[in-house]
């Protein structure tokens, strides 16, 4: 490769030998174009596999011709390879082979693994479970994305930078790229391009950006889309920031509490369904919530079993449980007339009406912003409680409301209903307007 075709930014990733690399990245800089470098010289060189993962067909299929224009040019009319539409087979036995994303497809293989795309997949923490085992042994794991909203690879990349998780990062936004030479590039591959007569530098870049954020829709758009820039829908009611100073090791699964409990239940059929148990510790008459029990079940569709084990949980708490919040929304009803019939008065009965959930709201973030509760350092519980937001409408009313690519903030949800009862009880009341 001649010297200086690589901008830095792709440099420095084709170069990154690092266990794990998270890249949070502007559209059409030419990442996937250095991957696809980055995977056929490793191939050449070491002879492990490679994996590359796609959400869609099309996109594996354009990948694998990437790789084919580089075997071409080391091998040239050679050709000590062999290809099909999804795998190249290189002299020395090693492939790279593109799959959908699936996870269950990744079972089964060892070597490399990219990902990309990685936030537009439906159950990013499945696939990325699955990833992993792959590079046990002397292979990477190579995450690579722009963003789509707050989802798991969002929450990754924040732990990345906060230095929770031992990922090489990087984040090259569109000015980025465009700083560090991306237009020459294109007019380098693209002689008739319109910016080549542009003769300033500066002018050149300023009308490469301007026309790129003229054809999106909005500035919004622009923002996720080139400035890695992940869009809620609002203003986050528990930032990472928050969650971040709230966080204590998980209790051990047999500790017994000490003073007395609450709980809260959001019951789910198609999303999750979520149990959070507080233990209420008083600390300079200051209350304080630790979580010392959570657990989520997905798509439980049998009530009856999701009853089951609301009742395990009660009868493990029941000696020191003030009252179990659950959601008697449509869903719930059952459950909930059920665990009133046997438990009487330590079962409350709520409606998420719209008055309901914006006072939970405001109370997770009066706690979170007092460290008044203690949290767990988990990906999916962080992303879900960070992911539910304030908006307001055109007349001016907010509105709470939030999701993740696995849940509408069931965690947030269940959490909120056991704290709001407790703060309510304190005496301390939110103006719902």
């Amino acid at each position: 490769m001649s010297r200086g075709y690589w901008l830095p930014y792709q440099e420095a990733f084709i170069k990154d030998q690092s266990k794990y690399i998270i890249f949070e990245k502007s559209r059409q800089i030419g990442i996937s174009w250095a991957t696809s470098w980055k995977l056929v010289e490793k191939r050449i060189e070491t002879g492990i596999n490679a994996i590359y993962v796609s959400q869609k067909e099309e996109n594996a299929k354009k990948f694998i011709k990437d790789c084919l224009y580089w075997c071409k040019l080391v091998y040239g009319e050679e050709e000590p390879y062999q290809y099909t539409a999804s795998k190249i087979t290189f002299e020395n036995g090693s492939k790279i082979i593109a799959l959908s994303s699936n996870p269950d497809n990744l079972r089964g293989y060892e070597g490399d693994v990219v990902l990309d795309e990685f936030a537009f997949n439906f159950d990013q923490e499945d696939l990325y479970k699955a990833a992993q085992p792959v590079t046990m042994r002397r292979g990477q794991l190579i995450i690579v994305s722009t963003h789509n909203g707050p989802t798991f690879f969002n929450s990754l990349c924040k732990r990345a930078q906060r230095g929770e998780i031992d990922f090489s990062h990087y984040k090259t936004t569109l000015p980025d790229a465009v700083e560090q030479g991306l237009v020459e590039q294109i007019i380098r591959t693209d002689p008739k391009s319109e910016y080549k007569k542009i003769r300033y530098k500066d002018k050149r870049h300023k009308k490469f950006i301007e026309d790129i954020r003229s054809s999106c829709t909005n500035q919004t758009i622009y923002e996720q889309e080139y400035l890695a820039k992940p869009i809620g829908s609002g203003s986050a009611i528990v930032t990472a920031d928050m969650y971040s100073k709230c966080i204590q090791n998980r209790p051990d699964p047999d500790y017994i509490p000490k003073s007395t409990c609450i709980a809260g239940i959001d019951i789910g059929v198609k999303d999750l369904t979520v149990i959070s148990v507080f233990e209420k510790i008083w600390v300079d008459d200051k209350q304080f919530y630790r979580l010392i029990f959570c657990h989520e079940l997905k798509n439980e569709t049998d009530l009856s079993r999701q009853t089951q084990q609301f009742k395990n949980v009660v009868e493990k708490y029941l000696d020191v449980l003030e009252y179990v919040v659950i959601d008697e929304g449509s869903v719930g009803r059952g459950p909930t007339d059920e665990l009133l019939g046997e438990y009487g008065g330590l079962i409350k009965n709520m409606s998420i009406s719209y008055k309901a959930k914006c006072e939970l709201s405001e109370y997770m973030r009066k706690v979170f912003e007092e460290g008044r509760i203690s949290v767990w350092p988990e990906t999916r519980m962080e992303e879900d409680i960070c992911s539910m937001v304030i908006t307001e409408t055109a007349k001016g009313t907010p509105t709470y409301d939030g999701r993740t690519s696995y849940s509408h903030c069931d965690y947030f949800m269940s959490m909120g209903m056991a704290i709001r009862e407790s703060e309510k009880e304190s005496g301390f009341y939110f103006a719902v307007r």
